[in-house]
């Protein structure tokens, strides 16, 4: 597993100067509207294409990124070299016409699917001969800390590679996997990990009696300072266990009860996102 670290906000006044591939955007949901929010913050005056069968999502996300540019047609998107964010349901993915790959291939455009479903071997059959990036971003784009799993195709070349990360580094951690199986496990917890770890927090509020706003900061705060200090001290998790829980003490009893419920808890849930996972994997044989 490979990572490669952000770079300053200073960098996309450095891109800009360069020649840069037009960024263009297939679909309008939530992460079309994270990753625009990103962008404007790093590139305020690059436009973007978009485009999603639903127009008004489209007028909807000039809120989020003033540079906004709809179009009428997704073969629109690749008329000029792009990279294009296919940010759409798999099943969409796969039925676009041959008319499209055609455009990409005439522009020299690379595809980035950020469908979690359908290995970089079958984009590559899907569309033949062309440069396929699959991203597996999550919502943190829109505040510049979003993690995103990548691979690419034989097709992509280093250069291709460089463009697009000088594009997205400023906005999210790359992790290069080596493999389907690798892409497929961490993905999971790091595109859906904003939703599962919130639900986790809220949980955790309720069980605790918290509601106020206040207290619910409190303890937001304590979750923050100890992922930073697994994060900085690179400690091992019984390790910082072990510096909070006194013998007999309140964090040992929490512990304990914690060991009892949160393995069958947790494979459940993780169960639960394989088993979807594979249902539509298996949809697209």
């Amino acid at each position: 597993m490979r990572t490669r670290s952000s770079h300053s906000d200073t960098l996309g006044g450095i891109i800009e100067k360069k020649k840069m591939r037009q960024i263009s955007i297939y679909g309008a949901g939530h992460l079309t509207k994270s990753l625009v929010t990103g962008l404007r913050q790093i590139f305020p005056d690059k436009s973007i294409k978009v485009y999603n069968r639903t127009a008004d999502k489209v007028v909807e996300l000039l809120t989020y990124n003033p540079k906004i540019n709809r179009v009428d047609n997704y073969n629109d998107l690749c008329r000029d070299s792009s990279f294009v964010f296919l940010i759409i349901p798999t099943s969409g993915i796969i039925a676009l016409e041959t008319d499209f790959v055609s455009s990409l291939l005439k522009s020299d455009s690379v595809i980035v699917s950020c469908a979690n479903s359908v290995s970089i071997d079958k984009l590559t059959e899907v569309f033949p001969k062309t440069k396929i990036v699959r991203l597996l971003p999550n919502i943190n784009w829109q505040i510049k800390q979003g993690t995103t799993i990548f691979q690419t195709n034989s097709t992509v070349s280093t250069t291709d590679l460089t463009e697009l990360t000088d594009i997205l580094t400023p906005i999210t951690k790359l992790i290069e996997a080596k493999s389907d199986y690798e892409f497929d496990t961490l993905g999971k917890l790091t595109s859906c990990g904003p939703g599962l770890f919130t639900k986790i927090v809220d949980q955790l509020l309720t069980s605790f009696d918290i509601s106020d706003d206040i207290q619910k900061q409190a303890v937001y705060h304590t979750l923050i300072s100890t992922i930073n200090y697994l994060i900085d001290s690179k400690k091992p998790a019984d390790k910082i266990i072990s510096e909070v829980a006194n013998k007999g003490g309140l964090t040992e009893s929490g512990i304990i009860a914690a060991e009892k419920v949160l393995p069958d808890c947790f494979d459940f849930i993780s169960k639960s996102m394989n088993e979807k996972l594979l249902e539509r994997q298996q949809n697209l044989k």
